[in-house]
Order: C-alpha cells, then structure tokens, then sequence
C-alpha cells in the first residue's frame, strides 16, 4: 500500500524523457550528445543509420545507461535497401524532405518498399540494445502513407513508444506554416497510435529548437511543465557540426548544449519537481 506522502509525490511529479535526436547526422551532433548524455540530463537518444552507424558514440551511451531508438530516416543519406520509388533517386540517395512529403501524401512511394526500408533500420542498431522507441527525421513517421507502416514495424520490432506530436495545452502553440502542418499531421497520427493501443506522450519542446534565447525559453518552459509524463525534444549541437536540414526545420545551437550540460540544470530542474528518465521509467 503506498503511503499518503509517496502518494501526494506521484501527484505532483514531472517525469520527462529529454531525447536528443540526430546522432549519426555528423561529429558535431554526436560529441554535442554525448555531452549532454554525460550530464545525465538526456537519457534517451535517437540514432539515424543512413549516413552511417555510429558505433562509438553508441557503444559509450550503451554504457551510461541511455536509451537507444531509432531515428527513422527518409530524407537525407542513402537507404539501406536500394532505391526506394518516390524517395531516392536511382543510387538509392534520398531525395529530401519535400520529395518525401509529396511522394507520401500522393501514395507514390510504396509500402512495402518502405515498410522492408524500417526493418533494415532497425536491424542496423538491434546488436546494440533493445531499442526503446522510434521516430522520424523530419517527422516523417507521421506522414500520410507511413503512418501504419512505422507502427506495424515498431509493433514487430517489441518497440512501445512511437513519438507523438500531441503537445501538452500549457505549451504556447506553433503558429508558423511548419507549427500548422506538423499539428494537422501529429492529430491524425495520435488518432492511429490511440487505435492501435500504443501510449500518448505529450511531446514538450518541438518548437524550441534553433529559437533565439534558447537558455530563457527552455526555463520558461519548464516552469510551466504540469505534473505528468512528457518527451521533451532536444537538438544539441557543437559548433560547426550540424547537419544541414531543410523546409523549415531548424538547427540545433550551441546554447542549447550548453544548457543541457550545465551542472545547475539538474538542480534547477529538481527543484521544478522534474525528473529526467527513460521511456521505461515513465510509468502509469
């Protein structure tokens, strides 16, 4: 039986997965995400395979205790599986983001294609741990025609937490062409992650990355984080190492590395009631 003080605790506390995407996008990405991994702020990270499987990285996080998922990657390096129709051109290079969009939203691509393209991404990292999630690059997991490909495949692979879109009602909305069609595209996603029975987390973040004055909208951010369990999306970057992202997607920044390995950012965020953990660890 829990006791009323352990009772009120779980009430008020705020359980956040910080999850660092991008490792493998480039060296300034992978040293900017170890670094904050090692200050035990991000506890999961997302790894995309198709430029190339970071091995090391992967092998020191495997050893902090991080979370491993994969970065489902549809627009930028090579697929693993050959040319894939509507995505890549005949070497099998993709095409970029707003190929990606249109091929999906027109059904040019083909499922099977894509559905054999995950398996064979998944399968790159299943050597390094069981892998605890699964995302899109560029949000491609939500994207009309991958939609149940990526949940049938994450169903498969054992993986339970598919990202949301879903933001929580205290987050100021993203009111930009991206902020607009990102909303449309996460609704209909969450409706399908509902239906299939996988958990909705609402995802905190998504409109801070490349942001001026990253340092005072991150706190401001969390200052209004309501007890619950979130994602909380990060995009730490080292100088000159980003990874050229297109469409209106936005580059990480040294100034959000440097929030996320602060050594006060712990305490800060502990005295918001704030826990950083893993996916595993979010609980009812």
């Amino acid at each position: 039986m829990v006791a009323p003080r352990e009772t009120e605790q779980l009430a008020r506390e705020r359980r956040v997965v910080f999850n660092a995407d991008d490792l493998g996008m480039g060296p300034g990405v992978e040293l900017a995400i170890l670094r904050a991994a090692r200050a035990g702020i991000v506890r999961e990270v997302s790894v995309s395979v198709t430029r190339a499987v970071p091995r090391e990285a992967l092998a020191e996080l495997v050893d902090l205790g991080v979370g491993i998922g994969l970065h489902f990657n549809l627009t930028d390096g090579v697929a693993l599986g050959g040319p894939l129709r509507g995505l890549t051109d005949a070497t099998g290079r993709f095409r970029g983001l707003p190929a990606a969009l249109a091929a999906t939203t027109a059904r040019v691509m083909s499922a099977a294609q894509t559905a054999r393209e995950l398996a064979l991404q998944l399968e790159a990292l299943a050597d390094w741990a069981p892998l605890s999630h699964v995302n899109g690059h560029h949000h491609v997991h939500v994207f009309p025609g991958l939609c149940d490909v990526v949940l049938r495949g994450a169903r498969r692979a054992g993986i339970h937490h598919v990202r949301s879109l879903s933001q929580p009602r205290w987050v100021l909305p993203d009111r930009s062409p991206r902020g607009l069609l990102l909303r449309g595209l996460g609704a209909r996603f969450e409706r399908r992650l509902l239906g299939e029975g996988f958990e909705v987390r609402p995802l905190v973040g998504l409109a801070l990355t490349g942001q001026s004055e990253y340092r005072l909208r991150f706190w401001q951010q969390a200052q209004s984080v309501a007890p619950g369990r979130y994602e909380w999306l990060v995009h730490p970057v080292h100088a000159g190492g980003g990874p050229a992202l297109a469409f209106g997607a936005r580059l990480g920044s040294d100034e959000e590395l440097a929030v996320l390995e602060a050594p006060e950012t712990r305490e800060r965020l502990a005295a918001l009631d704030i826990r950083p953990c893993r996916f595993h660890e979010l609980g009812p």
